[in-house]
């Protein structure tokens, strides 16, 4: 391979030449970031290595990390080898003597596009903070294989981005050594290619103080609440329409009443309509008062906790759907299963965003206990999540909500419940017009490429 001499910061140096298998440099904006990430791509090509570059969305990549690929490339005097198909986002770099390296392209919006890439030595990660750490799920098995000079492929992971303190990513940067994650950091003022009237420009022009330390200082920032599921703010004082009207229950039952108490939830629409702590009540006495309610309301199903409910689901089964959860048991769809641990993890991750679209629990009704709802309320904002090794999102452990609440979330593990086979419908035109707008944009870039 010919020698390309280019001028590095320290830190794009330290990033080129690291051995470990997971890199991220993040920094401040303009610190030449998605720069090194592509000579790195650009070199691994040259080595006869398949890449696999994600980025934030195509028309990122185009503007960005396509522009520094088609600089160097005629820098080096490459583009005669070099032929992209944009119909399958694939660049191929043509090394002679029948050996071809290839460069897929995918991006954080259609994530799943990225299943067809091979025997890849190098995933690219191009803003890493504004992709979802599940990306991993998907993309990391295009890691196997062999080169194209036969050599076992040994994966590599490389990823660059600004903070961004809405990002899970945060968490997994904050404890990069848990996660086998080498952390190179930068900030606006180690870039000597800038003027000190540039940087006093773009810091001039951020006026909030955490965005500044973030977008300048690259300041990976974690508030206490970042690891929170849902705040107080969170909840609607009204609840919208929603079309699904149908009525779910979700019953959380205690061993023998006595540990804790049995709860039960029921939502309609964007409605809770059913909010009750038996206590220390029996089985028979749980199964009489959902009775009453499903005469009240119609049941089309209930969900409840596998752990104690086997006696009510046996009283009620032949009534009423009825299915028990296991909480440790996988999410619903081979796409969740990427995002989501558990399917407890699944289930208060779409209750808490229901709250968000809407979903109401201040409402007054006969059949929503006094002061259940703000209990409810302590609880889930009390409720934290964390990740695990392959990036997934998992509620923490039941022993830690207990010590912090004193109690443990039997009415938040209701509704959870509840929660779970409630549809999550959008609106037909929405769908269209993202449909619509996808189809042209493919179009364009279509056209910017040639075809």
């Amino acid at each position: 391979m010919a020698e390309f001499h280019v001028q590095m910061l320290p830190v794009q140096r330290e990033f080129f030449n690291s051995n470990e298998r997971f890199v991220a440099l993040i920094s401040s904006r303009s610190c030449g970031k998605s720069w090194i990430a592509i000579f790195s791509a650009l070199t691994d090509l040259l080595l006869g290595r398949n890449v696999l570059y994600m980025a934030q969305t195509d028309g990122a990549f185009y503007k960005g990390a396509w522009l520094h690929l088609q600089n160097f490339l005629m820098e080096f005097n490459l583009l005669d080898r070099w032929s992209y198909n944009s119909t399958y986002k694939t660049g191929t770099l043509d090394l002679g003597n029948n050996v071809k390296s290839h460069f897929y392209y995918g991006s954080y919006e259609n994530v799943s596009a990225a299943r067809g890439a091979t025997e890849c030595s190098t995933l690219y990660l191009d803003e890493v903070c504004l992709s979802n750490p599940s990306i991993l799920a998907v993309t990391a098995p295009c890691l196997r294989g062999k080169d194209n000079y036969g050599h076992v492929i040994v994966p590599r992971i490389r990823a660059v981005g600004t903070p961004d303190m809405s990002s899970l990513w945060q968490l997994m940067l904050v404890e990069h050594e848990k996660y086998g994650i080498k952390l190179l950091r930068s900030k606006m003022t180690d870039n000597v290619f800038m003027t000190d009237e540039q940087r006093e420009l773009m810091s001039s022009a951020i006026f909030d103080e955490k965005l500044r330390r973030q977008e300048i200082d690259g300041e990976i920032i974690l508030g206490e609440s970042a690891t929170s599921l849902i705040t107080l703010k969170d909840f609607p004082l009204e609840a919208p329409y929603f079309s699904d009207d149908r009525v779910y229950g979700g019953l959380d039952m205690a061993h023998t009443g006595l540990r804790d108490g049995h709860c039960f939830a029921a939502i309609k629409g964007n409605k809770l309509v059913a909010f009750h702590e038996f206590g220390m009540a029996s089985t028979l006495e749980v199964c009489e008062w959902i009775r009453r309610f499903n005469k009240a309301y119609k049941l089309n199903s209930i969900s409840m906790d596998l752990a104690w409910s086997e006696a009510v689901y046996e009283n009620l089964r032949y009534e009423i759907p009825c299915t028990q959860v296991a909480f440790a048991e996988k999410a619903p769809t081979e796409e969740a299963q990427r995002e989501y641990a558990n399917i407890r993890a699944f289930g208060y991750f779409k209750l808490a965003k229901m709250h968000k679209d809407g979903l109401c629990v201040d409402l007054e009704s006969e059949w929503i206990d006094p002061g259940i709802v703000a209990e409810y309320k302590r609880e889930i904002t009390n409720i934290h999540f964390i990740m695990d090794k392959q990036g997934r999102l998992l509620i923490e452990p039941k022993d830690d909500i207990r010590v912090r609440l004193g109690r443990s979330p039997d009415p938040a593990d209701a509704i959870m419940l509840a929660a779970l086979d409630r549809s999550e419908q959008d609106k037909p035109q929405i769908q269209v017009g993202k449909q619509e707008r996808d189809q042209r944009q493919l179009r364009r870039y279509a056209s910017m490429m040639g075809g």
